[in-house]
């Protein structure tokens, strides 16, 4: 896990300047519609605050997982989602939005790591790497969890790949995160877990399919400051 990070680090596949505040958003998860796509009730607070941040010059960087790829087909998320996957391309054409990848949106050509540089660069990630099911066996992982766990997660039993409901899988990765940041004194910004903290240098944006709560951060000349949209 460490020497995939320091591989982040050394060899990113985004370097840009922090010339502008940033914004970060993770884990949105937009899927198909209907009662299993969890990212269709923040739906508009996402539409409606990111517009504003846009209009404030904000680059809008999403860390991972933007899109529900291990349960929904692109077609799928494309067709119930089309005003924000078509406002999210607007942005990306316009250089205001980067969106990284997650291992729920592997495969589809998206970056894996950002370094926003600067006197005190920030490596920006998902936050899966290391994990050996999310990163490199990520289509097993899939596999289940499209046509096993979403249908017997009713009867109470936690999906074992998902970071963000297998609490010893969590904790594993917040420890790993949280040691490698502040070990090395890099600022760090990611995802993954959905679960949004400041650890020192470790920042995790936290995630979007809460009821009526989506977790951002953001980046100024103030530094980092975490925060919601409600």
């Amino acid at each position: 896990m460490k020497s995939r990070l320091n591989d982040l680090f050394t060899n990113p596949s985004i370097t840009i300047k922090k010339d502008r505040p940033i914004l970060f958003l993770s884990d949105l998860h937009m899927g198909g519609g209907g009662p299993a796509d969890n990212f269709v009730q923040n739906e508009k607070i996402v539409l409606d605050n990111i517009n504003l941040y846009v209009k404030e010059g904000f680059l809008i960087v999403i860390t991972g997982d933007g899109e529900e790829l291990w349960q929904f087909t692109k077609k799928e998320i494309d067709k119930a989602h089309q005003d924000i996957i078509t406002l999210f391309a607007q942005l990306k054409g316009m250089g205001r939005l980067i969106e990284l990848e997650g291992n729920h949106n592997k495969g589809i050509g998206l970056p894996e790591s950002l370094l926003i540089d600067g006197e005190n660069p920030i490596l920006v990630i998902h936050g899966h790497q290391g994990d050996f099911i999310n990163d490199k066996w990520w289509r097993v992982g899939r596999f289940f969890t499209r046509y096993i766990w979403k249908y017997i997660e009713v009867l109470g039993i936690k999906d074992p790949t998902s970071a963000s409901k297998n609490l010893k899988k969590h904790d594993l990765v917040r420890k790993m995160h949280n040691e490698w940041a502040n070990r090395l004194e890099i600022p760090l910004v990611y995802g993954h877990t959905h679960f949004q903290e400041q650890c020192g240098y470790a920042w995790n944006v936290g995630g979007g399919i809460t009821p009526g709560r989506v977790d951002i951060i953001e980046l100024n000349d103030k530094g980092l400051r975490l925060s919601a949209w409600r």
